[in-house]
């Protein structure tokens, strides 16, 4: 019966004539944790509403379009300074690795000539989220509220706040932020007073990775510098005074911050560790803002050549309290003790023939050393890339995420990944990743071990049509409970996905899916295994209106041997700016809808409900789940 229900599922996917309008589908980003996030999609959602001049954008601006290599992002930069500018976004199309469908993706994100704008222009956001009472909250809980308001004078002067609460948080500006920055003013790219962020290299000292992805193109993170803090992570930010000057090949960053920051504190007043869940309801009140980090640094990028860039990054900073985790926790032997630490990284960034060699070195002066070494290279029509990461494990960066699959500390690992276009009608991408740490910690006799292995297969059939294969096999050392046990243990985990869209008209798409997760562990029978089935439709009923519905249904596998779970997982990018991924436990189904106005050019309306079905293994029958979300977008 269950074959029977795949089957006229896929069937019915195939046979309805609507159509993907590639230009509108959101970038979705594999990742099996559940997880709310706003950076990438921020940057996609900014993108859209000032989007990059092509005939003023450098290089690293151009990377943050996750669609296109480093390799095209320097060619474009490299044609412009040979013959002049771009008179129409269809000339991307002389470039390799550049073909229609990459063109239709990064459209909304790309212009040819930068639109005058007005004097003053202002742009505000206001988001409601508000959570069933039956979701786990309490009945008096009264939602979740986001909003920002940013304001423009003229070219280089602009102001902006933000205020956020989340679920059973009493005050409506629990978290809170705002900025002053000037930008292209003489010799001054950026200033920013108030809340800011600092992204540089590879991630090592300061993050600028929007994800913990695998795929290709995830693997080189971008320095983009310094910019306002627009966020929500209430706690990844910094508040003070930053600047980046720039003067020919040479560009200085200067940053001094005074911020607090949530921490859980030991009985004595030390820091056990912070704390980045946000939550300050029940007992997280008492972890809000408990710690307060001071800090200064620098940065020094110099362009040798346009092809050749190296940068020199350095920080001191401390902490009002000791950091003194508790002896007796998985990885307390290597985690931050003291009060303050001074980092130190150098990075650079080549390009030459065929390849972009990039990468960053540090030091946690007086502990540990991380190094990060890349390379990207693309022959028409393979595109591959490489990556070797060593993280000591005394290496502690608290503001860095650079790409690693248990933490940047105490872990070493290669990666192998590419990208095939077999014919103008397929492509083929995948990875290896074989990562180990260097020492065990307090619960394991010795250090774990592991890979990730990644295949995808993507044909059009026709313009129509185009049908998507995916395995990812996960292979590591973890400690699990069996039979009442707990021990290190090899544990395997697949997961298969097989999606169908069909394409015909610009106002109507499909999207079928089906899943398959397999968890399992050495001499241990029988693994779990848990499944996933979604349809989903948009349609444009109008230029100005945008509809999305998506239905699932799914189940979670028990074991009598196992006492872990494995849950499904499903990507939503829910509103403008804001994605996350949702674990769906036990078995059920879920629904959403999304409806999208656009008012004028002014004028953006976004509301979604869902309402879901659940029967948890923990729970006696089945419950019923529902949440509302609305987003108000405006500009003037």
């Amino acid at each position: 019966m269950k074959h029977l229900v795949i089957l006229m599922f896929i069937i019915t996917t195939i046979t309805t004539p609507w159509e993907i309008f590639a230009q509108d589908e959101p970038l979705e980003v594999d990742i099996e944790d559940e997880s709310e996030s706003t950076r990438w999609s921020e940057l996609l959602d900014d993108l859209r509403q000032n989007p990059l001049d092509l005939n003023r954008a450098t290089a690293t601006e151009l990377e943050q379009l996750f669609w296109i290599s480093p390799l095209v992002a320097q060619s474009i930069v490299q044609w412009r300074q040979q013959h002049g500018v771009f008179e129409h976004l269809t000339d991307l199309l002389r470039f390799d690795g550049v073909d229609p469908a990459l063109l239709a993706q990064i459209e909304p994100y790309v212009v040819v000539h930068t639109p005058p704008r007005r004097e003053i222009h202002l742009e505000s956001r206001h988001r409601w989220i508000d959570p069933d009472a039956n979701e786990g909250v309490h009945l008096d809980a009264t939602g979740k509220s986001y909003q920002r308001l940013r304001v423009e004078y003229g070219e280089h002067l602009a102001i902006g706040a933000l205020a956020e609460k989340d679920p059973q948080e009493t005050h409506w500006a629990d978290f809170w932020s705002g900025y002053v920055e000037l930008q292209h003013y003489h010799g001054i790219r950026r200033a920013v007073a108030g809340h800011y962020q600092v992204r540089l290299g590879q991630g090592l000292l300061f993050s600028n990775r929007s994800t913990l992805a695998k795929e290709l193109r995830w693997i080189k993170s971008n320095g983009t510098g310094i910019k306002p803090y627009t966020a929500s992570h209430e706690n990844q930010g910094h508040r003070g005074i930053a600047a980046e000057i720039a003067y020919h090949r040479l560009t200085t960053r200067l940053f001094y911050g005074n911020t607090r920051r949530d921490a859980t504190k030991n009985e004595d007043g030390t820091i056990s560790g912070l704390d980045d869940s946000g939550d300050h309801s029940g007992s997280g009140a008492d972890k809000k803002d408990v710690l307060a980090e001071q800090l200064i640094g620098f940065n020094i990028n110099y362009a040798i050549q346009p092809e050749i860039q190296m940068g020199l990054t350095g920080y001191h900073n401390r902490y009002n309290r000791v950091f003194n985790p508790a002896i007796g926790e998985s990885d307390a032997f290597y985690r931050f003790r003291g009060e303050e630490q001074t980092m130190l990284s150098a990075d650079f960034n080549l390009y030459t023939t065929g390849w972009n060699l990039f990468g960053e070195v540090a030091t946690d002066t007086g502990a540990g050393n991380a190094l990060v070494l890349g390379g990207i290279t693309q022959w028409k029509p393979l595109k591959i890339g490489i990556l070797y990461r060593h993280y000591d494990v005394d290496f502690y960066s608290p503001h860095g995420q650079a790409f690693h699959e248990y933490d940047t500390r105490n872990e070493e690992g290669f990666y192998l990944g590419g990208e095939l276009k077999a014919t103008t009608n397929s492509r083929i991408t995948g990875y290896i990743d074989l990562f180990w740490r260097q020492y065990r910690s307090y619960f394991e006799k010795l250090p774990p071990y592991g890979y990730e292995q990644y295949l995808e297969l993507q044909y059009r059939f026709t313009p129509h049509i185009t049908l998507t294969i995916r395995q990812k096999v996960r292979g590591k050392e973890s400690r699990s409970t069996i039979h009442g046990t707990a021990e290190t243990r090899w544990e395997t985990r697949i997961h298969r996905r097989l999606q169908l869209d069909y394409q015909l008209s610009q106002t109507l798409s499909v999207r079928g899916r089906l899943e398959w997760y397999r968890q399992s562990y050495r001499h241990i029978h029988p693994g779990l295994e848990s499944e996933l089935m979604y349809g989903q439709i948009r349609w444009k009923p109008a230029s100005s209106i945008t509809l999305t519905g998506r239905w699932t249904m799914f189940g979670e596998g028990e074991s009598a041997a196992i006492s872990s779970r494995l849950p499904v997982y499903q990507y939503e990018t829910d509103l403008p700016g804001m994605s996350r991924t949702v674990g769906l436990y036990g078995k059920g189904s879920k629904w959403f809808g999304v409806y999208q106005q656009k008012i004028g050019d002014q004028v953006l309306l976004t509301a979604k409900y869902e309402h879901q079905l659940q029967n948890d293994k923990n729970d006696q029958g089945y419950r019923s789940l529902r949440q509302y979300r609305l987003q108000l977008d405006t500009q003037f």
